[in-house]
């Protein structure tokens, strides 16, 4: 971690160029520090909100602002005083599945002493075992969702433009075919679904 922190830098100047200068500096370190930049993240959206704060640092650090939420996200469930620096930044975010704070910092401590890799560690993270139903479900919703969003491409298309009014139904029955087929294969697909 850098010695002057966001934190500190904030309690005593709240200023947005002394943020975005410490961001700089952040982006310039020859081996940037994830929970360093995620700390200057969280601190910036507090003070300067969203707006400002994503599409700096997305300059800045030559990120997407999701990649970015994501660090400010990671950041946010794991205050100073609970992370585990031992172990990545991406040891953290890999147990953010994990809603009891007690059994995250065991997974972070089994992954320290074991010296396991961010793969190794979700071999123990609880997975939630799926049933047919709930895979034919999601399954279904996206099917629907792909279709919808065509359908409602081509019906958008005015009378007498590109397409005729044959041509877009035409268009969008294959289309809700294409989302039936979609549906049968990810049915198929599913390895993860118990009978």
């Amino acid at each position: 971690m850098t010695n002057l922190t966001t934190e500190t830098l904030l309690a005593t100047n709240n200023k947005f160029s002394d943020w975005y200068s410490h961001g700089e500096t952040l982006a310039k370190a020859e081996r940037q520090n994830s929970w360093d930049i995620a700390d200057w993240l969280v601190a910036g959206d507090e003070a300067f909100g969203q707006y400002h704060t994503y599409g700096e640092a997305s300059l800045l650090f030559r990120m997407n602002s999701t990649t970015l939420r994501n660090y400010a996200w990671v950041a946010r469930a794991f205050p100073p005083e609970q992370r585990n620096f031992e172990v990545t930044f991406a040891h953290h975010r890999a147990v953010l599945c994990v809603k009891d704070k007690a059994k995250r910092a065991e997974l972070l401590r089994k992954a320290d002493e074991e010296r396991l890799s961010v793969a190794q560690l979700k071999n123990y993270l609880p997975v939630k075992p799926r049933t047919k139903e709930d895979a034919e479900k999601q399954a279904q919703r996206i099917a629907e969702k792909v279709g919808g969003l065509i359908a409602k491409h081509y019906s958008d298309i005015p009378s007498g433009d590109v397409l005729s009014e044959d041509t877009k139904r035409k268009v969008i029955y294959s289309f809700t075919k294409t989302g039936e087929w979609l549906l049968s294969i990810a049915k198929l697909l599913d390895t993860g679904v118990q009978e």
